[in-house]
């Protein structure tokens, strides 16, 4: 009979043999390392310090913006339509508006989310309605909120590629990129359009990792609520990559845990939609006049101008008599209403002419647009080829997990979208490009490690 003890003691002996060769590799070979040769609690500590320096890199660079531009010096000229309703509320007019109606008359409007505008007031009332101090109190507002949207975004990059060289490219050029660099000197909703995408990222990807993690959930929660008080836009890339995690990665139940927290946040100024107009209005009421500024014939490019030299708006193109129509009807709603049918006249006179304005916004999409002056900044126009190349180059070779990159291309593709068929605005291009970072990041250590290895970089 055969003696199994005998039998085994081979194979005990191989076993071992693997054991100790493992336990006498280099400490930078053990699996348990990165390529630098620290271990994964390591690395991470590392990592998060090394992220928190670059947000507070991303701070001084826009702060530095802010101050040599002379920021506070442009505005309130700089704060559109939020500093109109600014002044309303510290005024105890509430939120509103005069948009076409009357003269003098000031109505409850809805045509602006309420977060910039409430930003802008609670300056104003502390500080002194339009004073320089008021203004730079809120641009180092957005410079913190510019820094802390750096800070997600290499979290989701630390996350998708689990190294430190592609986070810190990431990080150099989240926190140095020119056009994300001067977003914060104007009060508009860029800024915090890129904040609210990072952090329902960066929540995404740690609900992934862990599904019943509170924090992770509660990070996509506020970045939703955050983004339907910006930028109702954002908010619907956020519904959509909850709707595509709930068929795919996530549990139900982190589902089921997320979506009511975002209703609770967006109820309260929901109700106040229905209360002021009457109907329901989750947030904005300015549909049909965004799509009639994009879409009429007179529009082009981003600022909406009557041609690509002409500095003035395109509603001075609307005809007097519609103009009148607009004055006579008695609330904003009826008013932003008025210009569904206007457009729809239009095209049946044109009927190519939508095809040709969203061609045209295609174009200025992918390459620049001739009538911004900011994309005409040779600065800009470089940095975004290269981050456009890089990141294509990155994308490509994360293409088999396109899966996992939900979060950065579901935003992608509805600013996409929204600004090809709709209206092309900065608060849509910019953030899309800061979602690309990632990417473009990942495409750089690619090429830089073809060019090691062909000993072009040494």
């Amino acid at each position: 009979m055969v003696d199994r003890q005998a039998t085994l003691a081979p194979a005990r002996e191989r076993s071992a043999e693997r054991v100790s060769s493992i336990q006498t590799l280099p400490r930078t070979a053990s699996p348990l390392c990165d390529e630098y040769g620290t271990t994964p609690t390591r690395r991470r500590s590392l990592v998060s310090r090394e992220i928190l320096a670059f947000a507070a890199i991303a701070l001084m660079a826009r702060l530095v913006a802010c101050f040599w531009m002379d920021a506070p010096g442009m505005l309130p000229a700089a704060a559109y339509e939020h500093g109109t309703i600014a002044r309303s509320i510290v005024d105890g007019r509430g939120f509103s508006f005069h948009f076409y109606g009357p003269p003098g008359q000031v109505v409850p409007t809805s045509q602006q989310a309420p977060l910039m505008a409430g930003l802008l007031a609670g300056a104003y009332a502390l500080l002194g309605t339009e004073t320089r101090v008021a203004f730079w109190l809120v641009l180092v507002i957005q410079s913190v909120v510019g820094s802390w949207a750096t800070w997600h975004l290499m979290r989701v990059t630390e996350a998708m590629f689990s190294t430190r060289r592609i986070t810190w490219l990431a990080g150099m050029m989240a926190s140095l990129g020119p056009a994300f660099v001067v977003a914060p000197t104007m009060v508009q909703a860029v800024t915090w359009n890129m904040l609210a995408l990072a952090m329902m990222a960066d929540g995404w990807w740690i609900v992934r990792r862990s599904p019943s993690s509170l924090g992770g959930i509660t990070l996509v929660a506020i970045g939703n609520i955050l983004a339907w008080h910006v930028d109702p836009i954002m908010a619907i890339a956020g519904a959509l990559l909850i709707i595509a995690s709930a068929c795919g990665s996530w549990k139900r139940s982190s589902v089921a845990i997320v979506s009511p927290l975002i209703l609770v946040g967006i109820l309260p100024w929901t109700m106040r939609n229905i209360d002021m107009h009457g109907r329901f209005m989750m947030v904005k009421d300015s549909f049909a006049y965004v799509f009639w500024q994009g879409n009429t014939m007179a529009s082009h490019g981003t600022d909406k101008l009557p041609s690509p030299t002409e500095r003035i708006s395109v509603d001075t193109t609307m005809p007097l008599a519609f103009r009148e129509h607009l004055a006579s009807l008695p609330t904003e709603v009826q008013r932003m209403d008025a210009f569904g049918p206007l457009i729809v006249e239009e095209f049946s006179r044109r009927p190519a002419q939508y095809v040709e304005k969203s061609l045209l916004r295609a174009r200025q999409w992918i390459f620049f647009d001739e009538t911004n002056p900011k994309s005409r900044s040779l600065l800009y126009r470089v940095s975004y080829i290269g981050l456009i190349l890089l990141a294509g180059v990155g994308a490509w070779h994360r293409r088999l997990l396109w899966r996992e990159d939900l979060p950065l291309l579901i935003p992608i593709i509805v600013m996409t979208l929204f600004s090809v068929l709709v209206i092309t605005s900065a608060r849509f291009r910019l953030p899309a490009e800061f979602l690309l970072v990632p990417f473009a990041a990942s495409g750089a250590g690619w090429l830089t490690d073809g060019m090691r290895r062909r000993k072009i970089l040494t």
